[in-house]
């Protein structure tokens, strides 16, 4: 998690915390266990933000993506393409991210793993 709280944090996802599966899974009602997502996971990192610095993120993701915000969701594909190109080479092809905007498919309970992860804020504020 060293290499990738600082990473976030240029991007204004600026809250980040680490739990243990069965720590989340002894906390959430069977249906939303990470166990039926993703049985293997040994860790979960939980990625959030907090402050302006996400925003303003995003307004410059726009300024270079015209067009971006006429699409259907454009905050929830904002946040898709940054934690996919932030992260993914810091963590590994083998991690799987969950989306709160993808709870249909992923039903996990968000709020709970941020209680079990208790993200901190990284040193980079905006």
């Amino acid at each position: 998690m060293c290499a990738l709280t600082p990473a976030l944090a240029r991007v204004g996802l600026n809250l980040v915390g680490a739990a243990a599966p069965d720590a989340y899974d002894a906390r959430v009602p069977a249906q939303y266990a990470l166990r039926n997502l993703a049985p293997e996971a040994r860790g979960v990192v939980v990625i959030g933000h907090g402050g302006g610095a996400f925003w303003s993120a995003y307004r410059a993701f726009c300024a270079r993506n015209p067009g971006h915000e006429a699409t259907g969701d454009p905050v929830d594909g904002f946040t898709r393409a940054i934690v996919e190109a932030v992260a993914r080479p810091i963590v590994g092809q083998a991690a799987r991210f969950l989306y709160p905007f993808r709870f249909p498919d992923d039903p996990v309970s968000f709020m709970a793993l941020a209680e079990c992860a208790g993200p901190k804020p990284s040193a980079r504020r905006a």
